[in-house]
């Protein structure tokens, strides 16, 4: 009994932790096989061909993928700087803000507020003429 309330904590800790960061991991991992495959296939070229020159610098590009992917990873997706939510200064009055009367430009709502009842779509359901 206490193995599996265990197991399915773990689980879903785990669940819970991979899922804003799957994406994030599934490209470092991709990055990282898709590195290997390409430098295997090289040193594969390379012993056919007998072309060691750029041996060294193939190596070297190899294991800075291997250690840049996941530092950059963890540079931008977890340690990126959060927003913060900024207070809004709340003002002394109570209740709705009274409207502007008088506006300098025309914004094509104005018929709106000169109605004293704006009517909902019940209220022009049941003032409809058929």
């Amino acid at each position: 009994m206490i193995r599996s309330i265990l197991k399915t904590t773990v689980l879903l800790s785990t669940y819970f932790w991979l899922k804003p960061r799957w994406k994030g991991l599934a490209i470092v991992i991709v990055s990282i096989a898709l590195t290997g495959i390409i430098h295997t296939e090289y040193l594969h070229y390379v012993k056919i061909t007998g072309n060691e020159d750029s041996l060294m610098t193939s190596y070297i590009l190899k294991w800075l993928v291997y250690l840049l992917s996941p530092l950059l990873y963890i540079l931008v997706a977890i340690l990126r700087p959060r927003p913060v939510a900024v207070a809004m200064p709340r003002d002394n009055t109570t209740g709705r803000k009274k409207t502007v009367e008088k506006q300098d430009v025309e914004d094509g709502f104005d018929f709106l507020r000169q109605k004293t009842h704006l009517n909902n779509q019940a209220d022009l359901l049941l003032t409809r003429d058929d």
